[in-house]
């Protein structure tokens, strides 16, 4: 009895943690979705911008992983103030979004 509860608590958990996963294409995907509400993206973009200003603060250097990374799709020297912020707001908002959107527009992802 106790096996299989334990069982079901671990594909519990691996279930919340392969929904939690960070997918910056979901996020993206939500930012041009105008079913998500425009204050969610709005508040978004402003902590990516917080969380690259963070980045600035700890001096990591992003113009280097710009650099690197830019060349192969064709970014410039200082790019990274835009496309970074952009990057982060994709990354967390799957998290400010209610679950049942989240859900809905990855199955649509998943259809096509």
């Amino acid at each position: 009895m106790n096996q299989q509860m334990l069982k079901s608590v671990s594909v519990q958990a691996a279930t919340q943690s392969i929904r939690r996963r960070v997918d910056i294409g979901l996020g993206f995907a939500l930012l041009r979705d105008r079913r998500c509400a425009l204050a969610k993206k709005a508040l978004a973009l402003l902590l990516g911008v917080v969380g690259m200003c963070l980045i600035q603060v700890l001096e990591i250097p992003l113009e280097l992983l710009t650099v690197i990374f830019g060349s192969l799709i064709g970014l410039e020297d200082g790019i990274e103030a835009i496309v970074w912020p952009v990057l982060l707001a994709c990354a967390i908002l799957p998290f400010l979004e209610s679950k049942e959107l989240v859900d809905e527009i990855r199955r649509e992802r998943l259809a096509m």
